[in-house]
């Protein structure tokens, strides 16, 4: 979410820009407006994280890979098999990894309709 929150932002005070200037009005967007835009969607997204965290700390898991090596010794050829343990930082819930998702494909469905929306503006601009 930290590429798409200032695309969005940006994206946002476009159409706003467009929208007035073919209704013939003037309008203003300060920095300071979209910058507080991105603190306060980043700040949701950290207090979510927050809530992850302290909610269901994270757990080493271990992931295990199966793999098949020829090992020779002695001129006689023999095959083992090796396993591989991988360490992971995991959680318990699934419910977290869902509400991750959602957020990211939420920010990726209105940066599209701001987009779409915007679609036929000049590109010089």
């Amino acid at each position: 979410s930290v590429e798409l929150v200032p695309l969005v932002v940006k994206t946002a005070a476009l159409n706003r820009v467009m929208s007035a200037g073919r209704k013939m009005r003037r309008v203003s967007i300060k920095m300071i407006s979209l910058l507080l835009a991105n603190a306060v969607i980043g700040s949701i997204v950290l207090v979510m994280l927050v809530v992850w965290t302290v909610l269901d700390p994270p757990l080493q898991q271990y992931d295990y890979i199966l793999g098949a090596t020829v090992v020779t010794t002695m001129s006689v050829d023999s095959e083992h098999l090796m396993v591989e343990q991988v360490p992971l930082c995991g959680s318990e819930s699934n419910i977290w990894w869902i509400l991750s998702v959602s957020w990211q494909l939420f920010l990726l469905l209105i940066a599209t309709i701001l987009a779409f929306q915007n679609r036929h503006y000049r590109q010089d601009l």
